[in-house]
């Protein structure tokens, strides 16, 4: 996956994974009420942003909910975070869920 978009410093490009539309039960979720994904495939990184981090194009990631800047190039959504905002790697397949602090 390439980009034209090449993140400066600390900063990491992500390509965030699609927002949940329906519920677990098939309940389909009007848009204003679908929750921001927080995982997703990072596309590329920063000068700096692998300096201590072991983080790398096509890592699949959890990153911090409200982080970032939302982008759209060519049609594709992206993010781009700051690489301490990255919080895991995932290591499998499925993506863990992450619960709000209402929720616990």
């Amino acid at each position: 996956m390439s980009t034209p978009i090449i993140p400066l410093l600390d900063r990491v490009l992500i390509k965030p994974d699609d927002q949940q539309e329906t519920t677990q039960t098939g309940i389909i979720l009007p848009p204003d009420t679908r929750k921001r994904s927080n995982s997703g495939t990072i596309v590329a990184l920063g000068q700096s942003a692998g300096q201590g981090l072991p983080l790398q194009p096509g890592d699949r990631v959890i990153y911090q909910r409200h982080a970032g800047l939302d982008m759209e190039w060519g049609g594709e959504k992206y993010l781009i975070v700051l690489a301490h905002e990255v919080i895991a790697k995932i290591a499998t397949e499925t993506v863990p869920s992450i619960l709000e602090p209402g929720e616990r």
